[in-house]
């Protein structure tokens, strides 16, 4: 099978995604003086109308200055990666959408360092600061798994899952790049370099108010925007060494960029290349990005080798394409970030963080697992889902309060929504309907409306519950949005078919949602739904009835579940539905003693 490259932009205000085709050659770097020829080589091909893509290593460096000291790969699981590899093509298309995505399965990723030895290697750092050998230190670890299966499926879920900036996949034959890099190396067209470095990382919040207090948190920290500005005073003296006199600036320090599972600190610094400058002088300069190293670059980086237990190959580096526009030659190429690298059946994954004087080890491991959570999420091409009940006598029940949660889902995903355009479609649907109507609307991510007419359930005189025995984790971001991602909930149902409806569970034992409805549960004379924070959906019906005061938050550990008086479901589209235990065990009717705890 040939080679093969894609590049995907999934920004919301700037979407594109092309693949590189009519594979010609491969150029390849297997030592550190070939990595110059073969950037050349890839220069020149530009040069003459074809298209280039490929990877420079972490490991590549000493190509570019000997006194970069990188560990070794030989009788490691990189021993057989290239240095650099790009392969050459005939042209650049726009990338077809597939149908549908196909299979692959990937084990449990298992990190190569526990959380004591990183706490030890951070005590190092911080003495070698002490000592004044370093000022900051990119400390890395690597993650692997099994893999087996379609490898661009696992990266359409990577980018999918991130809406990056700077997907990039490549297939060399033995070797996969799956790049989900929301951070920018370089891009260099119409004689201008651009760089956006990013240091400084936060969790989302689980909603639109905790979400802007961890983005103003980020932005307020006196340690991330230090990391930040060391990176940006890095960057710029780098660019400083090929750039016209004067050129070198920086038009945006300090910004939060939004990203499914992290809010990003990125700042941005651009330059003019003095005249004559070629690919190989821009990698010399540059590579490696100071925001994966730290701070002086030579001797944190012979830190860098010391600490870390394995060579970082592909991880970063840089991977990205070039080729002949109209106006000149274009490059663009990535820190290869949020990146998973494929052979023989086993996926590695890199993931790390910066490590200042202030930073202390149990944060800087839960941060590195932090942004190694895009690995497990498998959101590619869900769309904002909002279920509505309409009549003919009274129009669209709860239509602003659905509105207004898809309106707040479509913010914290960044996906543009035109108010209008969902209303048309809204009243579309329904222009013929002369009867109750079921009305499914969705907004996709690149913010297409369509809604859908369809036949208004009845709703069921007593819903038969049972409770789930496989717990979900509450902190889970899609738990808050409405959308079709719904396999938690699909999975449970398929669990226990022989239900109604499944309670979900959290991994503390406390009850959540329904799979499609808000869970209500009548405790001592008092009516009580549980919080958001235990990973129930903020529910249009359920809002309605807090706000009227028929029902109340409290967390409902499953064990109280057995001593209400009264259970029921609620949503917007069915309304309240009164509900029962069950046990299937004992010939599937409803009861009313306590189901056995399933965990």
């Amino acid at each position: 099978m040939e080679p093969r490259a894609r590049f995907d932009d999934l920004r919301p205000r700037s979407r594109r995604s092309f693949t590189l085709d009519g594979f010609r050659s491969a150029l390849v770097a297997r030592t550190t003086t070939q990595v110059r020829d073969v950037l050349s080589a890839a220069e020149r091909e530009v040069a003459a109308g074809r298209w280039v893509a490929g990877f420079v290593t972490y490991e590549a460096a000493p190509a570019f200055d000997n006194a970069f000291v990188v560990r070794p790969t030989s009788g490691t699981a990189v021993a057989d990666l290239p240095l650099a590899w790009f392969g050459v093509f005939d042209r650049r298309t726009p990338t077809e959408e597939r149908s549908e995505s196909a299979v692959f399965d990937i084990g449990s990723w298992i990190p190569h360092v526990d959380e004591v030895t990183h706490g030890k290697d951070i005590e190092r750092i911080h003495r070698a600061i002490v000592a004044g050998d370093t000022y900051q230190v990119n400390h890395t670890f690597r993650m692997s798994a099994t893999f087996e299966g379609d490898a661009e499926s696992l990266y359409l879920d990577l980018i999918g899952g991130q809406s990056c900036g700077y997907g990039s996949f490549l297939d060399t034959g033995d070797w996969v790049i799956a790049s989900a890099s929301p951070e920018l190396f370089f891009e260099w067209r119409h004689g201008r370099l651009t760089s956006r470095p990013m240091k400084g990382t936060a969790p989302r919040g689980s909603d639109l108010e905790d979400d802007e207090m961890q983005r103003s948190a980020l932005v307020r920290s006196e340690k991330q925007r230090a990391e930040n500005l060391m990176i940006v005073d890095m960057v710029r003296n780098d660019m400083g060494r090929i750039a016209r006199t004067g050129t070198v600036e920086v038009p945006a320090l300090f910004t939060t960029e939004k990203y499914d599972t992290v809010w990003q600190m990125t700042s941005t610094v651009t330059s003019e290349p003095r005249a004559g400058t070629d690919l190989v002088d821009v990698f010399s300069a540059l590579f490696p990005c100071a925001s994966i190293t730290g701070a002086p670059k030579v001797a944190t980086m012979k830190l860098i080798a010391e600490l870390e237990s394995s060579p970082r190959g592909v991880y970063c580096g840089a991977v990205g394409y070039g080729g002949p526009r109209p106006a000149g030659p274009e490059w663009a190429f990535n820190v290869a970030i949020r990146t998973v690298t494929i052979s023989t059946h086993m996926a590695s994954y890199g993931t790390g963080g910066g490590v200042t004087f202030d930073s202390t080890a149990g944060d800087e491991y839960r941060e590195a697992l932090l942004k190694a959570r895009v690995l497990d999420r498998r959101t590619t091409g869900f769309s904002l889902l909002e279920t509505m009940h309409w009549s003919p006598d009274h129009g669209y029940r709860h239509l602003a309060a659905h509105l207004s949660r898809l309106t707040r889902s479509a913010w914290y995903f960044d996906i543009p929504v035109d108010p209008a355009e969902v209303r048309s479609a809204l009243d579309t649907a329904v222009r013929d309907s002369d009867s109750a109507r079921r009305v499914r609307l969705l907004v996709s991510r690149t913010g297409a409306v369509s809604a859908e007419p369809l036949e208004a359930p009845a709703p069921l005189s007593q819903v038969r519950f049972i409770i789930d025995d496989t717990p979900l984790d509450p902190s889970d971001p899609m738990l808050r949005h409405k959308t079709t991602e719904r396999s938690v909930y699909d999975a449970a149902a398929a669990r226990h078919p022989e239900a109604d409806d499944v309670i979900l569970v959290t991994i503390d034992g406390l009850a959540a949602d329904t799979t499609i409805a808000t869970l209500c549960a009548e405790i001592d004379g008092e009516w009580l739904t549980p919080p958001v924070s235990d990973g129930a959906l903020p529910g249009v019906a359920r809002r309605s009835l807090l706000d009227a005061g028929r029902i109340k938050e409290r967390s409902l550990p499953i064990e109280v579940l057995h001593t209400a008086t009264r259970m029921a479901r609620v949503n917007s589209l069915r309304g309240w539905e009164d509900a029962v235990l069950f046990e299937p065990d004992e010939g599937s009717h409803p009861t009313s003693h306590p189901l056995r705890r399933r965990f």
